[in-house]
């Protein structure tokens, strides 16, 4: 049977006796492996700044798109944000209404994104699992559509980059073992001038950042956008 990455995120759990903590939804999340995250405390900062970059200020909502097992969410939740998110993998959202008890989680689709208003919406690590650019622009302007103030895009794999994020991919697997677990798995690369093109005639404001998340293994082949809506005179 053809491996696809549903099957992956849906074989993701808890395993007996691990402690819900930060540091265990991050992992779920991905950030495990060789693509790990050195701790929480840079994972925090990382989703301060991205907070930062997009404006958001005390009382806002913040809504996550994949957002599996709810490590993002967590340090907005933890500061007293109202928080949502959906995500295709019904275990991981278990496991975040477990770790968010307050936050408003859905099982769905990515661009079945319902247009109900949050002040700032984010997507982390999404976007390389999707099939296509058509569905990435799905995506966008679905997000666009339910963000009040600015949204977010973080983590993309950066076309200019896959190569060499390949060759990164294959020499901490091995060439073999990389060949054999992602046979039939693909990561979706993007021009960082892509969400440019499929925002324009929008009345926003488009940046790219790199990946700034400290000690994280993925970063120097992938970057961040954010994107705010433009202030009417």
């Amino acid at each position: 049977m053809t491996e696809t990455w549903r099957a992956v995120w849906e074989r993701r759990t808890l395993a007996p006796g691990t402690p819900l903590t930060l540091e265990s939804l991050i992992a779920l999340d991905g950030f495990d492996g060789f693509g790990a995250v050195p701790d929480e405390h840079s994972w925090r900062a990382y989703a301060a700044r991205v907070g930062d970059r997009l404006g958001v200020a005390p009382g806002d909502s913040i809504y996550d798109v994949g957002c599996g097992a709810g490590a993002f969410l967590e340090p907005f939740a933890r500061r007293g944000h109202r928080v949502g998110g959906l995500d295709f993998a019904p275990g991981l959202v278990a496991i975040a209404r477990r770790a968010l008890p307050e936050a408003e989680l859905t099982v769905a689709e990515a661009r079945d994104l319902d247009p109900a208003p949050y002040d700032v919406v984010v997507s982390h690590s999404l976007f390389l699992y999707l099939p296509s650019h058509e569905h990435a622009a799905a995506v966008v302007h679905a997000m666009l559509r339910k963000a009040r103030r600015a949204f977010a895009i973080l983590d993309v794999p950066d076309r200019a980059r896959a190569s060499a994020a390949l060759a990164f991919r294959r020499a901490h697997l091995g060439a073999d073992a990389y060949g054999s677990q992602y046979a039939d798995l693909r990561h979706l690369s993007l021009d960082r001038e892509w969400f440019g093109r499929c925002l324009a005639g929008e009345a926003v404001d488009v940046s790219i950042h790199d990946v700034d998340l400290a000690g994280y293994p993925h970063g120097p082949h992938r970057f961040n956008v954010c994107v705010r809506r433009m202030q009417r005179p």
